[in-house]
């Protein structure tokens, strides 16, 4: 399965999913499936990278351990970001929280870690 089609499964198990950007620690978007347009998705996907690295410095320096999960909650859905070995990260804006524990979100980490 390439990672296009990991992507489109988990978008079809979880339907509240708007976009889902798998990316480097760069930010560059590796492939991503998305209700807006590829300019704005991978927009979406590189300013997530900025976020993920603020706050693994952060939880360094704090010596808090590896972050596991960032999620953010606005007004309009939830935006929830997931380290991918260790160079690599999953950006998922959903209408709704998606939490960590959702069994599509354990298959879909699995399944791209298993990859990288």
């Amino acid at each position: 399965m390439n990672y296009r089609e990991i992507l489109e499964r988990f978008k079809r198990m979880v339907p509240s999913i708007r976009a889902i950007i798998f990316c480097d620690h760069e930010g560059e978007a590796i492939e991503f499936v998305s209700e807006f347009d590829s300019y704005h998705t991978q927009l979406f996907g590189a300013y997530q990278s900025e976020l993920m690295f603020n706050c693994k410095a952060a939880s360094k320096q704090q010596a808090m351990g590896e972050i596991l999960s960032l999620e953010l909650r606005t007004s309009f859905g939830s935006i929830s970001l997931w380290p991918i070995g260790k160079q690599y990260y999953l950006a998922v804006m959903t209408k709704m929280p998606l939490p960590s524990s959702h069994p599509a979100v354990i298959e879909v980490r699995k399944t791209l870690e298993a990859g990288v």
